[in-house]
């Protein structure tokens, strides 16, 4: 019987393993609804306009106290490591929840991703260029984009904006459960209309032609129907290069257009081998990449040590996390020059605050609530990072105005 004790725990081990993946996969698949319920919750108190986030935050879950707990020091947005259930009746409370300083921090998020966004936007005016989000989660960005409305952008020039969309290529990566659960949602968004194809047999994947997206400031109609929507399952913690290549066999994706790559939060749920593959593969392959990062950065300092005790407590983070080994603004830039981006541009997100967002965008968010928390919102804001990357020899340069 004893010749058997070895295979015997070693299938143990592997399945125990297993089980340990899927478990952190759930618990990172799960801050989608942290992230959407944030967002919900600054667009309820007025800080931003965004009609298609009640829809797409229908079933989203709010957190337990845990999970706040672990979310309030961060001071933004973060995992719950548990959850309760939360039926759509439930979705207004549960943003109602969120504190003042989730609130600011989340619309401070949002003004930079738009203004990337758009900056990109303007500077790619060509016939073929591309936007991928990866880990997408429940992004409603494609949706503020075709209907004239991101960030940066009043609704006088709604219509003019939404026309420089018409040639760009929108890719979401993310957990085939992530992609089938969006796919569905923007099946019943009642204020879309798309036509859907699945993509790829053996996994969730497709693509989407936008026929019509109403708000109460716009509406955008396509008589071109152009599959030029895409949701891609994929693993971030698999090949970037199997990735980029599907996305260009199957896809559309042209590796010499110009791209924008979007990583919210993202980086640190990663290992960072893991990380710097995925730049150096995205540097490699595409001739004309911009990266737009927004990521916390736990620095040494005590509030970071509080951090990152929080998350690795949720089971979000371990030791070879990009998080834990990329605590800096100045590491970050290391780790982007040595996997082939030379142009960079990056702050702190309190920075970030003040010359990114626009005046107009810091009216209207004091107008919304007061903040009393000042020392530890600038404390917060210190401890994350915004940050937009290039390459030299690519066409498409990155000037200092080009985000500020």
């Amino acid at each position: 019987n004893n010749s058997n004790d070895g295979p015997i725990q070693y299938w143990s081990s592997i399945k125990k393993e297993n089980k340990g993946r899927e478990e952190e996969k759930m618990r990172v698949m799960a801050t989608a609804d942290d992230a959407i319920m944030a967002k919900l919750s600054a667009c309820l108190y007025g800080y931003y306009d965004d009609p298609f986030l009640s829809h797409f935050a229908q079933n989203a879950r709010s957190s337990t106290h845990e999970g706040r707990q672990a979310s309030s020091s961060l001071g933004q947005i973060s995992a719950a490591p548990c959850r309760h259930s939360a039926g759509r009746s439930q979705d207004a409370s549960g943003a109602q929840q969120q504190q003042p300083l989730i609130r600011r921090g989340t619309h401070a998020r949002v003004c930079c991703i738009d203004r990337a966004i758009s900056s990109f936007l303007k500077l790619a005016a060509v016939s073929h260029n591309q936007i991928v989000i990866l880990g997408s989660g429940k992004d409603t960005s494609y949706l503020r984009a075709k209907a004239g409305i991101i960030h940066h952008h009043s609704a006088d020039d709604s219509s003019s904006f939404a026309h420089l969309t018409q040639n760009t290529h929108w890719y979401e990566v993310d957990f085939s459960p992530l992609i089938t659960s969006k796919c569905k949602l923007l099946s019943s968004c009642p204020s879309s209309h798309f036509t859907i194809v699945s993509v790829l047999d053996d996994t969730p994947s497709f693509s989407i032609a936008t026929n019509d997206i109403s708000t109460k400031k716009a509406t955008a109609n396509s008589s071109s129907h152009k599959f030029n929507y895409h949701l891609v399952s994929h693993d971030l913690n698999h090949s970037t290069k199997h990735l980029l290549s599907t996305l260009n066999k199957q896809f559309e994706f042209q590796f010499d257009s110009p791209t924008l790559f979007v990583m919210e939060c993202v980086q640190m749920y990663l290992p960072n081998s893991t990380t710097t593959e995925i730049f150096t593969a995205i540097s490699t392959l595409c001739r004309e990449p911009i990266i737009a990062i927004y990521d916390p950065i736990l620095m040494n300092d005590q509030f970071g040590k509080v951090m990152e005790s929080n998350l690795s407590r949720a089971g979000l983070i371990n030791r070879d996390m990009s998080l834990i080994q990329t605590r800096t603004l100045e590491q970050q830039f290391q780790k982007l020059k040595c996997t082939g981006f030379d142009q960079l541009l990056g702050c702190n997100m309190m920075e970030a605050y003040e010359s990114i967002v626009t005046p107009q965008q810091r009216i209207r968010a004091n107008q919304c609530e007061m903040l009393d928390e000042i020392e530890e919102w600038i404390l917060i804001m210190r401890h994350y990072c915004f940050i937009v990357a290039g390459k030299s020899s690519a066409s498409l340069s990155l000037p200092d105005s080009s985000i500020t």
